[in-house]
């Protein structure tokens, strides 16, 4: 069921898993916009601004772990890596 994903599958504590996972990443992505603006437009110029570059990259990393993890509950793996697959190429 996961390949396709299956809405009516959720329990509540699955929604509620979903819902705190979404709201962490929303808060984190708030709070880490600038930086994470500021090294994808020009690394090195981030790495001169004093800002931790690495740690940055990392935090990025995981913010897209948790948002595929969720959402492969919701959508399923195949949409999924076609979401993350068709922009890059096109």
């Amino acid at each position: 069921a996961y390949l396709f994903g299956d809405l009516l599958a959720i329990s509540p504590t699955d929604l509620a898993w979903i819902l705190g996972g979404s709201a962490g990443v929303l808060v984190l992505l708030v709070t880490l916009w600038r930086p994470l603006l500021a090294i994808t437009v020009h690394e090195e110029l981030a790495k001169v601004e004093g800002l931790p570059v690495a740690a940055l990259r990392l935090a990025l990393m995981l913010l897209i772990a948790v948002v595929i993890a969720v959402a492969m509950k919701i959508v399923g793996v195949l949409l999924i890596t076609s979401l993350l697959i068709i922009p890059a190429a096109a």
